[in-house]
């Protein structure tokens, strides 16, 4: 199975994107992608006229079960009302977890509110997706303060780090076994190859960001990463179909013990739904990537100067 583990959704009338649930349909079948996660663009709760996004998105997943799985984006600001309306997604319609921008809403990803929000996601046994990218309070030291204070919470890295931040997102990832790096967006398939080679597969995921970045381009730098075997099928979806497998019901458990890795010792993510990651460290996958060719791109990651500006849009 292929998953898709960041895509977009959206309706809000005057909203210059307007992508509905069909578009990012066709896209998948375009890729032979089997599922998405969507969000939508903006946070809930807010004043939108007569337009709902957590009822957008409840709609599309409804639409097509077998396709779509739904994460509810909202601003942390809202407090007790973001809290509740998290419960009711996860409870009642079905959604499989949280997305946060922090940008959007311009709150420390480690502020109060954002770190009960991401708590009561814990709670709840549902994964927590950031955009994880170059505007302030995104970047991966920011984040990283969220996964030292939550580290009963699934964190996800997305755009894991884009173009200028990416050996800080692996950097934190190898510190906190509750973050998971997320492809959408990276410039070329040489950081994905260095994520796995970095933390192992099992905690990597295949994104794209669609429908603003092209599936179809997006699942071809993973595919030219290099990654084999089991370690390929772990990222392109294996790796989020666990995650979700629990999300609304029984909580899975930790994403890992949210506190820095030793230095003899390898960070890698749980095997299995539910299990611990700090139990797991010594059973890393041995199939990670094979940096056969991609040397030119490595060291261009390496060098601090180099022109790495990061696109993605959500």
């Amino acid at each position: 199975m292929i998953v898709d583990a960041h895509a977009h959704i959206e309706g809000l009338p005057g909203c210059p994107w307007q992508d509905p649930p069909e578009l990012m349909v066709r896209l998948l079948d375009e890729a032979s992608i089997d599922r998405a996660i969507v969000m939508t663009y903006v946070d809930a709760p807010g004043d939108f006229g007569g337009y709902d996004p957590i009822d957008y998105v409840a709609r599309a997943i409804a639409s097509f079960p077998d396709r779509l799985w739904g994460f509810a984006r909202l601003d942390p600001g809202a407090g007790t009302a973001a809290q509740e309306l998290l419960a009711r997604c996860v409870s009642h319609l079905g959604f499989k977890g949280l997305k946060l921008h922090p940008f959007g809403y311009r709150q420390p990803p480690d502020s109060e509110q954002t770190v009960a929000l991401v708590r009561v996601a814990a709670d709840l046994g549902v994964p927590v997706l950031l955009h994880c990218g170059d505007e302030d309070y995104t970047r991966p030291l920011d984040l990283a303060r969220l996964a030292r204070a939550c580290p009963e919470a699934k964190i996800i890295f997305g755009h894991m780090g884009g173009y200028f931040h990416v050996h800080d997102a692996i950097s934190v990832a190898q510190e906190y076994g509750n973050v998971y790096l997320e492809t959408s967006g990276t410039p070329y398939p040489a950081p994905i190859a260095a994520a796995v080679n970095a933390i192992g597969p099992e905690r990597v995921l295949f994104a794209s960001d669609g429908p603003g970045c092209d599936p179809r381009i997006e699942l071809h730098k993973v595919e030219r990463a290099g990654l084999k075997g089991s370690a390929l099928s772990r990222v392109l979806g294996e790796n989020i179909a666990e995650m979700l497998e629990f999300a609304g019901g029984t909580p899975a458990g930790g994403g890992g013990e949210g506190q820095p890795v030793g230095p003899d010792e390898e960070a890698s993510a749980p095997s299995s739904p539910g299990t611990d990651a700090g139990e797991h460290r010594e059973g890393r996958s041995s199939e990670t990537a094979d940096l056969t060719g991609t040397e030119p791109f490595v060291a261009a990651l390496q060098s601090p100067g180099s022109p790495r500006g990061h696109c993605c849009r959500l």
